[in-house]
């Protein structure tokens, strides 16, 4: 379809959208996949502009459907209109039915009432159902304003002038004919709420309640019609022949009006209810991703503030690393050479390609192809190692080691700063902190405590895989790459953003996400290839815009200020005056920008406007003797969460490790003799004990027997351990029931064995209320099995 052709519908169609963002949408939008999407409100969604032209045809036919009616209805008006233009009242007859607004009617009804007030011969009644008319006339315009362009509401309203303006001829007209006419607009007062929702949304079953619903006002307002034009002002006696029969009919109409009503409030109230779930779906879904984003990076500041950080598996994660490094680049280079040469197509602009195509299913596997083609072809030209930086990391990690204690005292006092804490577990949206050590850096040695941190943060988030998903983690360690020591020809700080861009896109290969480079032309290829950082930065900020929504993608670069010095000055200043850019304004995903400096960051300080987003650590540390046992041993380890959907009959073998197996054993007994305690009795244990190692001495086979349990063990043709057991089971019952603190045995019930009493399981206190609220409740004893509660107890 042609832009005019779409340009027309919108311009054409009977109704504008309500939908203000939708309307944006339309006219400064294009929607991927459909270059030539219009907004449908009876699907609440774009469709394409073939899909929009058909629903209004369908709407049309459906609303030609009521026309024969409404000719009708013209034709009754235009007669009745003939007969007063016979007595010489041209005011009524000069009414233009087909451009008749309500506002005539209410001209009208107020002309009525200031003629009736003089009026001794009009009953109260019928003044009353006028008066009504004009009461309950603002819903009832507003529903005619809904309906379809052209004459149908000014039909009736048209009828409703007609009949207001000629009521003073009828002198004798039964007050019946005024309450009908009088009952249309209250039962659309009545309406008033499906009014409003059909003011606001289109749905396609609204409109056809709607459309019955104005078909049995037509069919009321002709009966009214009929019955003035079938009067005589001489001889309506006539007329009042036919009065029983024309009643009844009258009424019917006025059922099948109330009857219609009900129906549309109740489609409206439904329209409404399945409206206000999506969007509250849609809500919940936000929230959920970002209940998730904010978990994901609560559970990495927890464990780096709890994990062990003096205790590293460095060398099984460099193995690790250099494996995967080499797997990756060795299938870049196989994926080129196996592809055939192509070269991107040139585009006017670097932008997002926002539009989109339908493709058939073969293009689609080859644009795929070309996609993955074109991603590895960058890995090669960035020269992208992931061991390089995997090792970076195993570096920092082995040396932070030998930290001493008032390095591990800034290092914890960089943790537990309160605005690092916020930057990486209370604010879910994007941000920068710069962390300044303030530490004397001409006299510092050895590795900075910030980067023992910054490392580990690292490998934390990398490792992080939990029910709220994983982050994605781009990090540099300047003081890896010192500048003029390298020997390379490219800059420092060209290599750190071209490290990020491979960082990113190995990741998102990793994820099989279809990687959209289409947006590089040759001349963006040819600066790729020849280091240009501006270049390198636009194409690492175009792939943070196709990560998934409310992704958290963590950003760390350390020791930067070691590139604040000639000639890398201005190329520093670049890229964080852009990556701060970025973080301020991302808001697709969660993009956080951590930033430290063993001593004091210099010019790029200015990026860092907010106080917020600057920490300096104080140039002066407490000592802390608790430094190493924080930082290593607070936790062992990570806590891992694994959630799990099972059959019901599953459930305690899941949930107890399978300790369901130790208790079902095949042909042995296990009788229990359990017994609740408020206070611990050592004398009691003491003597379990022992009187236990006498048993278990005395009857092998009752061994597997639990001590501490009170639980035995053995087998079923062994009476004589079973009398023991039986007898020992008692006593000990009987010792610690002595000291429980108790004046009667008490038992759980899931740990009763079987000869407890009711009054030992639930009480006697309690026993009474219980069995009522068991008659109450389950009155047919279905649930019966593990010690059941009576229907009936004696002291009820």
């Amino acid at each position: 379809m042609s832009d005019p052709e779409r340009s027309q519908f919108l311009i054409s169609r009977p109704r504008v959208p309500t939908n203000e963002a939708a309307r944006f949408v339309e006219t400064r939008v294009v929607v991927s996949g459909q270059s030539d999407a219009v907004y449908s409100e009876r699907r609440d969604s774009f469709v394409t502009l073939q899909q929009g032209k058909r629903e209004e045809q369908i709407s049309a036919e459906m609303w030609k459907q009521a026309d024969k009616e409404k000719e009708e209805l013209f034709d009754l008006i235009e007669q009745v209109q003939k007969k007063f233009e016979g007595k010489g009242d041209n005011r009524i007859s000069d009414i233009e039915l087909r451009r008749c607004k309500w506002d005539q009617v209410m001209v009208q009804v107020q002309e009525t009432s200031r003629q009736w007030k003089s009026s001794p011969r009009r009953t109260s009644r019928a003044m009353q159902c006028i008066d009504k008319v004009g009461q309950n006339s603002e819903a009832f315009k507003s529903w005619l304003e809904l309906l379809p362009a052209g004459d149908y509401g000014a039909i009736i309203s048209g009828v409703f002038t007609i009949i207001i303006g000629a009521a003073s001829r009828y002198t004798k007209v039964e007050d019946d004919i005024f309450q009908a006419l009088a009952e249309i607009p209250e039962i659309l007062e009545h309406s008033r709420r499906y009014v409003m929702i059909y003011a606001d949304v289109r749905d396609s079953f609204l409109e056809k309640r709607t459309f019955d619903l104005f078909r049995s006002v037509l069919r009321t307002l002709s009966h009214i019609m009929r019955f003035f034009k079938d009067s005589t002002f001489r001889k309506f006696s006539e007329s009042l022949l036919k009065q029983g029969s024309y009643k009844e009919e009258l009424s019917q109409s006025l059922a099948e009006l109330r009857k219609n009503s009900e129906r549309i409030q109740e489609e409206a109230n439904q329209c409404q209810a399945w409206r206000l779930l999506r969007q509250e779906t849609m809500l919940r879904q936000t929230d959920q991703k970002a209940d998730q984003g904010l978990h994901l990076l609560q559970s990495i500041y927890h464990f780096l503030l709890t994990s062990p950080m003096l205790t590293t598996n460095a060398e099984a994660q460099r193995v690790e690393g250099d494996a995967l490094g080499r797997s990756l680049v060795s299938q870049a280079i196989a994926t080129i050479a196996a592809s055939p040469s192509s070269s991107a197509g040139e585009q006017n602009d670097f932008v997002r390609n926002r539009t989109g195509r339908r493709e058939s299913a073969a293009t689609k596997r080859a644009l795929a192809r070309d996609s993955m083609r074109k991603a590895y072809k960058l890995l090669t030209l960035l020269n992208y190692d992931p061991s390089a930086t995997s090792g970076e990391v195993d570096s920092c990690l082995k040396l932070g080691e030998a930290l001493n204690e008032d390095k591990k005292s800034r290092a914890v006092a960089m943790i537990q700063n309160a605005r690092f804490r916020e930057f990486m577990a209370e604010y879910l949206a994007s941000s920068s902190l710069l962390i300044n050590g303030r530490a004397d850096v001409s006299s510092a040695e050895g590795l900075s405590p910030l980067s023992f941190v910054a490392a580990k943060l690292v490998r934390i988030s990398e490792r992080m895989d939990s029910s709220s998903g994983h982050p994605y983690v781009v990090k540099y360690f300047c003081n890896q790459h010192p500048p003029f020591l390298s020997g390379s020809a490219i800059s420092p700080v060209v290599e750190l953003m071209a490290s990020f861009l491979g960082q990113l896109l190995a990741q998102m290969i990793e994820e099989e996400f279809d990687v959209d480079l289409s947006m590089l032309t040759k001349s963006h290829w040819q600066k790729i290839e020849n280091s240009d950082l501006k270049t390198l930065y636009d194409v690492f900020r175009e792939l943070t815009y196709q990560l998934p929504p409310k992704s958290v993608l963590i950003c760390v670069i350390d020791e930067l200020t070691r590139y604040e010095v000639a000639p890398f000055i201005k190329e520093t200043d670049i890229i964080v005056k852009r990556l701060t850019r970025l973080a301020l304004k991302h808001d697709e995903i969660v993009f956080k920008l951590l930033v430290t400096c063993e001593g004091r960051a210099l010019d790029i300080s200015k990026y860092f406007t907010n106080q917020t987003e600057t920490v300096d650590l104080g140039a002066e540390v407490e000592p802390d003797e608790s430094a190493s046992w924080k930082i290593s041993t607070m936790e062992l380890n990570p806590i891992v969460q694994s959630v799990t959907v099972v059959p019901w009959n599953q459930i305690i073998g899941v949930h107890g490790f399978g300790a369901d197996a130790s208790l079902c054993i095949p042909n042995k007994n296990l009788p229990s003799y359990t017994v609740n305690v408020e206070q611990l009795s050592v004398p009691s244990f003491e003597q379990a004990y022992r009187d236990f190692s006498e048993f278990f001495a005395k009857y092998p086979g009752g061994r597997n027997s639990s001590a501490f349990l009170f639980q035995f063990v053995f087998d079923k043709a062994d009476h004589a351990t079973e009398a023991a057991a039986k007898a020992l089971g008692h006593k000990v019952r009987a010792q610690f029931v002595a000291t429980s603190g108790y004046n009667r045995l008490a038992v759980y019930n899931n740990y009763a064995g079987g000869e407890e009493t009711l009054e030992d399981i639930y009480s006697a206190e309690n026993l009474p209320r219980l069995t009522a609220l068991k008659r109450q409740w389950d009155p047919r004893n279905l649930f019966k099995y593990q010690n059941p509660l009576p229907t009936q107890y004696p002291n009820n």
